[in-house]
């Protein structure tokens, strides 16, 4: 049972993110918020990707992660599509905290036709996951973990409980090798 009493204002700002996904934001209503979020510490800030470098500029040192919402409001952007405005935002974040939130497709994840969600969350609530993932019938996997910093490390568990890490070049898997430039693609990554 989680113990409710624990929680301070501070550790609920923690769990929360902030956003301003107007489309009419003006850079100083986003700056504004930017500063709302640093004054009450939350986790995150969320903004349209036209802002990720304004917000993350205004953000580095405070440790609040920089939001990026990729194909918002619908999710109905072509997975390649996604993947470039995901890619754009990162390197905007230029090693700057910060998390992908992106928006499935609604149609298709009715219509059955997207069989995996990729999504983030706070380490901490793992073990909650699980158990609403079990509770569902649904097998939920940690693939990673976003931290500040550039670069991909695979991060292994040693048979002694230890871990070990391994920066790898190649930073993932190009499902659709004859779309977006192939092999030239997977390089650029």
């Amino acid at each position: 049972m989680f113990d409710f009493k624990s929680l301070t204002k501070e550790k609920i700002a923690q769990m929360m993110d902030y956003s301003n996904l107007n489309p009419n934001s003006t850079k100083a209503e986003i700056l504004r918020d930017c500063d709302v979020a640093i004054q009450y510490n939350f986790k995150g800030f969320h903004v349209n990707p036209i802002w990720v470098k304004t917000v993350a500029d205004h953000l580095e040192g405070t440790g609040i992660e920089t939001g990026i919402v990729v194909s918002f409001p619908f999710g109905t952007n072509p997975t390649e599509v996604k993947v470039l405005e995901a890619q754009n935002s990162v390197r905007l974040l230029n090693g700057r905290p910060g998390v992908i939130d992106m928006v499935s497709n609604v149609g298709a994840l009715r219509g059955g036709d997207d069989y995996e969600l990729l999504f983030t969350a706070p380490a901490e609530a793992a073990d909650r996951l699980r158990a609403i993932g079990t509770a569902c019938g649904l097998v939920l996997t940690p693939v990673g973990q976003i931290v500040a910093g550039t670069g991909v490390v695979l991060v292994g568990e040693r048979a002694d409980g230890g871990s070990v890490e391994q920066p790898i070049a190649y930073q993932g898997y190009d499902h659709f090798p004859d779309h977006a430039g192939g092999d030239d693609a997977r390089r650029a990554r």
